[in-house]
């Protein structure tokens, strides 16, 4: 956005030959503001240049080492560079750059503003490096003969505040005053007449009490002049300055919060109490006190990363870590100061079981396995966390099986072949099942699973047919069809056809290719 608000001074201009009109170039500045206190002006300057209408300006070289200030250089000799595309029109070259002029001892100034435009047009005396400067009387600023400044306080720090004193016996004293708060200072005797600062006075934390809700405030501070050494012959009327005070955000001024922490989950009896990974939340209850006045606006409580808030009832989601895990409980002030507090909750690790089939297979009644067995046989392995609460274990894990006729609607009831207390071995080998109600003339579907009393499961499902053992399973082999005979190896009894590629060992050709291969070297 261009420059608004100020004054637009031609400095250049020139006439390209052909041209309906000439080239123009301007400097544009805007008293931005004044300060009493420092007795110094602000201003804003920037450049541009005009061409007449659809006139483009073209092949000009871009423009370097440009400036624009109150001085030829230093901090107040703003410079820029750019580049010159095909224009007509108005195009600011710079714009905004802020200078500070110091007025004299009287407040009066008038500032020199220097301009230089590093282009070359290459038409001869048509913007070639134009440079100058040209005068900006400056409004006078007023000067005080009392207090000079006040400086910006902390609540609960010294004040610093300056004035100059017109006698070395005159006395002062100083009232500080906030909302319905107020202090004076005892007679301060400078003994000078040149520019005296005091910094003798402490504003208390306390007066937070007069802004609960907010951080800053603006306070007066009051000179008052007497010309006796008790300072109680007041000369003349008081003098009066404002600064700003802010309420430091710390310890002693963010809020004080308490904090309770209850797992919370639907699982039974036996996990009362307990954190368990995956399965249970975590849900605080939060107070806190606001001080110096503040009152408390919101809580919160963050944990595993997660803020949660009343919408979320300061209740996290299932938590998915394990060990010391940090909670962290917030409440925010009308002041916008935030309090916290932090407990850390122990939480157990848990994952759900796991079942390993490594045999399901016919059996007669002895166990031996038979393709026709009328009984069942099972060999099966469980994983399951233990989740113990100090040395006492909390879940437990059984594997049970069901079956059902291949073409039945529904399977038999659950029956357990290694309970959840057994906790000699997490596997079981069990004899011949069912009785011999097998059917040699059907085929039947067994799922073998492990279920943990936090309620998850692991199934595994397994066709058993009418004549052979469908899976049979070793360390390092597996049969499908048959029972494996050998080590590292997978012994199938059944026709296979793969649908994909099958490569031959470290060559990682294909079959087909491995057979063509062979075919043309006559093997």
């Amino acid at each position: 956005m261009a420059m608004t608000g100020g004054t637009a001074k031609l400095v250049s201009q020139g006439t390209p030959p052909g041209w309906t009109g000439p080239v123009s170039l301007y400097v544009y500045y805007k008293v931005e503001s004044q300060s009493i206190e420092n007795n110094q002006t602000v201003l804003s300057l920037g450049m541009y240049v005009t061409t007449p209408n659809k006139w483009d300006i073209g092949g000009w070289t871009d423009y370097n080492g440009s400036y624009v200030g109150t001085a030829t250089s230093g901090e107040n000799c703003k410079t820029f560079d750019g580049d010159i595309p095909n224009f007509y029109g108005t195009r600011w070259l710079v714009e905004n750059q802020q200078v500070t002029v110091t007025h004299n001892d009287d407040g009066t100034k008038t500032a020199i503003i220097y301009w230089h435009w590093g282009v070359n047009s290459g038409w001869p005396g048509v913007m070639a490096n134009p440079s100058g400067s040209f005068s900006v009387p400056l409004e006078t600023i007023p000067r005080a003969s009392s207090l000079t400044s006040a400086a910006d306080a902390m609540l609960g720090g010294k004040c610093t505040v300056k004035w100059a004193p017109f006698s070395t016996s005159f006395r002062f004293r100083l009232r500080f005053s906030l909302g319905d708060w107020s202090f004076t200072t005892g007679a301060i005797h400078p003994n000078t007449t040149y520019a005296y600062t005091y910094t003798g006075y402490t504003i208390p934390l306390e007066t937070a009490s007069q802004i609960p809700d907010d951080t800053t405030a603006t306070m007066t501070v009051t000179l008052y002049t007497y010309s006796d050494s008790g300072g109680t012959a007041q000369i003349g009327g008081e003098n009066s300055a404002t600064f700003a005070v802010t309420v430091p955000n710390s310890a002693e001024t963010q809020p004080s919060v308490s904090m309770g922490l209850a797992p919370v989950s639907s699982l039974g009896a036996a996990f009362s109490g307990l954190y368990i990974q995956g399965k249970t939340k975590v849900k605080a209850t939060l107070s806190a006190s606001g001080k110096y006045g503040a009152s408390i606006r919101s809580y919160s409580m963050r944990v595993e990363g997660v803020t949660l808030g009343s919408g979320d009832g300061y209740t996290s989601g299932y938590l998915s870590q394990y060990g010391s895990i940090p909670v962290y409980g917030y409440a925010e002030d009308s002041r916008g100061f935030t309090g916290s507090a932090a407990q850390n909750i122990s939480v157990i690790a848990y994952s759900k079981p796991m079942i390993e089939v490594s045999l399901c297979g016919r059996c007669d009644s002895n166990g031996n396995l038979v393709d026709t067995g009328t009984y069942l046989r099972i060999k099966a392995k469980r994983t399951y966390s233990p989740v113990k609460s100090g040395n006492t274990q909390k879940n437990f894990c059984q594997i049970r099986f069901r079956y059902k006729a291949e073409s039945a609607a529904s399977y038999s009831a659950w029956a357990t072949i290694l309970a959840g207390s057994s906790l000699a071995s997490d596997e079981i080998a069990t004899g011949a099942l069912l009785g011999g109600v097998l059917s040699a003339q059907s085929t039947y579907l067994v799922q073998v699973q492990a279920i943990d009393d936090v309620g998850e499961a692991a199934t595994t499902t397994i066709s058993i047919s009418t004549s052979s053992v469908y899976m049979h399973r070793t360390k390092n082999a597996m049969g499908l069809g048959k029972y494996v005979e050998g080590e590292n190896l997978l012994d199938v009894a059944w026709d296979a056809h793969f649908r994909g590629e099958v490569r031959i060992g470290d060559t990682g050709m294909s079959l087909k290719e491995y057979i063509k291969a062979v075919i043309s070297e006559g093997g």
